[in-house]
């Protein structure tokens, strides 16, 4: 991803009306939409395809395939399933959790100097495991250093695609996300031959070298050049496109103009808005019929934009809260197009990775399936997961294709699956449970940025994904280790899923208020159509 320029020529008439002072000089070049990077949608784009696919190859797969280690780590610790599950729920909510952060650097440096410095620090959390003499310490080493470093690199392989393609979007982003099942499908078997010939401890080091290769593939993630003139360029590190050029929100500007109290004068006159001053005369004078300095309007540029306030305590504060909101993105969850996926992902969450934890201690203990067979239904997951993710990337790029109304079935009914695991009496149809389960998590998981992109535009997309990977990484938390403990209380697998089955349910319902249609109006591609058509017509008159 590439850093911004500052544009000063050629903006719209409406940026410019936004970006003048209350004395009608031009305020200070912003970033504009006109500057985002033109996606060349092909040429060195492919490397970057191929980079982020095999580095969510090697993050998901190792992550999603932590259900091969659990039943080796109990012995070995000697620690109940819901202890163990902590240390895979660590691994994948801290890589969740860290993608704001991740978000942050990117935006302050670019993908590919993030995913290097991410592999560098997995590598070192996966390497020490091995030493780790108690649970705790594991948590510590695999759970927290790993994970952080996996959201070092997750996040900048996804975004990095959707600035290369515009035209096959959805088709890219879906191959690249579809690295999560060939990742498991390969890993899963991969670490239940390595922990069965060598121990589990090789086999944590052999993750650490496997790891170590993401920071190859980050390497090919070059940033885009901006569209931004040359001569107007700034000369400090400025954000990213997708961040800079984030208009701040306006419910901020609003409530600023309405806590500005008007100053009166003694006689009881208001003196209204804030009196203009010449940049250049630091005097403060006094207005006709004031007994007293009027208040000097200082001009400050704060995100490109020149606002004024009536005292330095003022400007501190306001100037702080706006750039930490805009650098955090979280001025978003005032907006409900991103507040409801962001409570829908938080509840659904929970159940995302039950089956990816116990589906092969399941079918071990309670079908009496051999461990190598259990192991291999997380390849069936992978596999599925796979296919659908091209599948669905491929059918996303099609205008009459609903992406959100896929996505949001695929969630619910996933958990109607994970309930009916009851009647799933033996492997075959354990089997058919993961194909099904795999595909839906698929449509679920791939289709996340798209939608993104339909409901709030890609120069939101940094903040935005950013964000929605926070919240899934505290549900990842939280998740396993209550379907663990629900197991430990009842000595029943089944249970475990029935728990996972109602919180996709419940998530997916939350999901499907996003079609409502005072919501669907106010959508980024639906203002977009509409001002193709309004342009249209206008060409026509």
């Amino acid at each position: 991803m590439s850093k911004a320029d500052v544009n000063g020529d050629e903006q719209p008439k409406e940026t410019q009306h936004k970006n003048r002072d209350r004395g009608g000089k031009p305020a200070a070049a912003t970033t504009t939409k006109e500057d985002l990077p033109t996606p060349p949608d092909g040429g060195y784009g492919w490397i970057v395809v191929f980079a982020a696919f095999m580095i969510n190859v090697i993050v998901d797969g190792i992550a999603y395939s932590y259900g091969v280690f659990i039943a080796e780590l109990q012995n070995h610790y000697k620690s109940p399933a819901g202890i163990t599950a902590m240390v895979g729920s660590l691994l994948n909510g801290m890589y969740l959790l860290s993608s704001p952060l991740a978000g942050f650097l990117i935006n302050r440096y670019d993908s590919r100097l993030v995913t290097i410095c991410g592999s560098l620090i997995a590598t070192l959390g996966f390497s020490i495991s091995q030493l780790a003499p108690t649970i705790d310490v594991l948590m510590i080493t695999f759970g927290l250093i790993g994970g952080f470093g996996f959201g070092m690199m997750y996040l900048p392989a996804v975004v990095s695609v959707s600035f290369y393609f515009e035209k096959r979007r959805a088709l890219t982003t879906g191959i690249v996300v579809c690295g999560t099942g060939v990742g498991c499908f390969a890993f899963a078997p991969l670490l239940e031959y390595l922990m069965s010939s060598m121990g589990w401890k090789y086999a944590m080091v052999m993750v650490a070298g496997i790891t170590l290769h993401g920071a190859v593939f980050g390497a090919l993630l070059r940033p885009l050049k901006s569209n931004a003139p040359r001569g107007r360029r700034s000369s400090r590190p400025s954000p990213s496109v997708a961040a800079a050029s984030s208009p701040p929100p306006p419910m901020l500007e609003a409530k600023e103009e309405q806590e500005a109290p008007r100053r009166q004068d003694d006689d009881g006159e208001s003196d209204g808005e804030l009196r203009k001053l010449n940049p250049d005369d630091h005097s403060a004078t006094r207005q006709p019929g004031s007994k007293s300095p009027s208040v000097v309007s200082v001009p400050v540029v704060v995100h490109g934009s020149t606002i004024d306030v009536r005292s330095t305590a003022t400007l501190d504060t306001s100037a702080k809260r706006r750039s930490w909101l805009q650098v955090t993105g979280l001025y978003l969850l005032s907006d409900p197009l991103f507040l409801i996926p962001i409570l829908a992902n938080l509840v659904a969450m929970l159940g995302h990775y039950i089956p990816f934890f116990y589906i092969v201690e399941r079918s071990v203990l309670m079908l009496g399936i051999p461990q190598s067979q259990g192991a291999f239904l997380l390849s069936v997951i992978a596999l599925t997961n796979t296919l659908g993710r091209i599948l669905m990337g491929f059918l996303a790029d099609f205008e009459r294709v609903n992406s959100l109304l896929l996505h949001n079935i695929a969630i619910a009914t996933s958990g109607v699956a994970c309930i009916l695991t009851m009647v799933c009496l033996n492997y075959a149809s354990t089997a058919v449970f993961a194909a099904y389960f795999g595909l839906c998590m698929a449509t679920w998981i791939s289709l996340s940025p798209i939608i993104l992109c339909e409901l709030l535009g890609l120069e939101k997309l940094t903040n935005a994904f950013g964000l929605l990977c926070f919240v899934r990484g505290i549900s990842s938390f939280a998740g396993p280790p209550i379907a663990g403990m629900v197991y430990d209380t009842t000595k029943n697998y089944n249970n475990a899923f029935h728990v996972g089955g109602i919180l996709l349910i419940i998530g997916g319902s939350i999901a499907f208020l996003l079609h409502l249609p005072v919501l669907q109006r106010r959508t980024y591609a639906n203002r977009m159509r509409q001002h193709q058509k309004e342009q249209l017509a206008s060409a026509k008159i």
